[in-house]
């Protein structure tokens, strides 16, 4: 038996527009910047980050947009997939990624955030009067 979740908590690093592709649907993209540390034998900390590629798929994505902006803290919660692409060179290259199903916001917007956050809504919808 196994049970593909997880749960992440960290800064996102990068977030890229929302992509309408024809026959797969809309995705949000974004890069996760997440902490860890370790001690060592010698009793030293030593610190981490890790960058960690996340999508939004469908749904999720428009309910999702408002709280995916580079700098706020976030804990996402999702599943882990493998992606794979042929390079030119031929090389046949891997990367995991997060197929996020949940996000909670936990950075208070500012007010330039706020007005930004209110433009992309508008841009979002304002082709959908519904």
């Amino acid at each position: 038996m196994s049970y593909n979740h997880i749960s992440l908590l960290g800064t996102i690093f990068k977030a890229m527009p929302i992509k309408q592709l024809d026959k797969i649907g809309t995705v949000l993209s974004f890069t996760l910047d997440v902490d860890d540390s370790y001690t060592t034998k010698e009793n030293t900390t030593v610190q981490r980050s890790f960058k960690i590629d996340a999508e939004l798929w469908g749904q999720l994505a428009t309910k999702y947009i408002n709280d995916i902006i580079a700098g706020h803290l976030v804990l996402i919660e999702g599943s882990i997939k493998l992606t794979s692409w042929d390079e030119p060179s031929g090389t046949k290259r891997y990367k995991h990624v997060i197929t996020v199903k949940q996000v909670v916001n936990l950075s208070k917007p500012s007010s330039d955030e706020q007005a930004a956050l209110k433009q992309r809504e508008n841009i979002l919808y304002q082709d959908n009067p519904f």
